[in-house]
C-alpha cells in the first residue's frame, strides 16, 4: 500500500495498474488468436491471477474518486476484452454480462461494505 500526502491513492493505483498490465500480457498469450484457451478458462485465470492483485487491500480505495480509479477500470476492461474476444468498440456492459462480472468500482464498494460489516460484528460481539 502506497500513501501520498493528500490520500488520493494515485501512486498506489499506478503501481497496481503496472502490475496488472504485466499480467495482462500473459493473459494475452493464453488467449492467442490462432489457438487459445476457452472463455471459462480465461475468466478463471483472470480472477485468480489478476483480479486478486486489483482487489487486495482495496477497501480504502472507496475514498478514491472515479477519475483516480480510471487506470484500474481500463485494465479491468482490457481483461474483459481478452476474455470475451471483444474488440475495442465492444460495449462494456455486454462484456460484463457475458462474463457475469460487475464494474471495478462496484467490486471495491462491495469489498468495503463486507469489511465494514465484519468490523461492526467485532465491535458488537
Amino acid at each position: 500500500m502506497t500513501f501520498d500526502t493528500k490520500l488520493t491513492w494515485k501512486s498506489h493505483i499506478a503501481k497496481i495498474a503496472e502490475r496488472v498490465s504485466n499480467r495482462l500480457n500473459e493473459l494475452k498469450r493464453l488467449a492467442g488468436s490462432v489457438w487459445g484457451c476457452a472463455r471459462s478458462t480465461l475468466n478463471t485465470t483472470y480472477k485468480m491471477f489478476i483480479q486478486t492483485i486489483m482487489l487486495y487491500c482495496c477497501e480504502p480505495l472507496i475514498t478514491a474518486t472515479e477519475v483516480t480509479l480510471k487506470p484500474l477500470e481500463k485494465a479491468y476492461n482490457q481483461a474483459l476484452r481478452l476474455i470475451t474476444g471483444g474488440i475495442k468498440s465492444t460495449s462494456i456492459d455486454a462484456m460484463l454480462q457475458v462474463t457475469g462480472s460487475t464494474t471495478m468500482c462496484s467490486l471495491i464498494k462491495e469489498k468495503a461494505l463486507i469489511l465494514y460489516e465484519k468490523l461492526l460484528r467485532i465491535s458488537l460481539g
